[in-house]
């Protein structure tokens, strides 16, 4: 593909209760051209901004309270009041074992990523 995918286009979404990934995530989608970046310290905030803002993708992290990041994607598939149940998801974790990914897989998300995450990676 000639110059790469068009990656300025997207609206990002990152959650994530740790104030440093939070930043890190941001700037590793800055690095990959991204330019709107929506960040949440908590689920519920999350499903604010999604109700409010275009979201082309969630990239969330798994352990947070007091709604988990988990959570959150069942309620973005589920919930009658998801604010958007298509979004692509990537759950970010410390917990890389397959009974991790296979729970994250069959919550909805479609991506998996142990942390620590790399640019590469993402």
């Amino acid at each position: 593909m000639l110059g790469g995918p068009k990656l300025h286009n997207l609206n990002v979404l990152v959650v994530d209760d740790n104030k440093f990934m939070c930043r890190l995530l941001e700037n590793l989608c800055r690095g990959l051209g991204i330019i709107r970046i929506y960040q949440a310290g908590d689920a519920e905030s999350a499903i604010e901004i999604l109700g409010a803002k275009e979201v082309d993708l969630l990239i969330t992290d798994w352990h947070m309270s007091p709604m988990d990041g988990l959570d959150l994607v069942k309620f973005l598939h589920t919930d009658p009041n998801s604010p958007n149940a298509y979004v692509p998801i990537i759950m970010l974790t410390g917990h890389g074992d397959r009974e991790h990914v296979c729970e994250a897989r069959d919550a909805g998300c479609n991506m998996f990523m142990a942390k620590p995450v790399s640019a590469k990676a993402l």
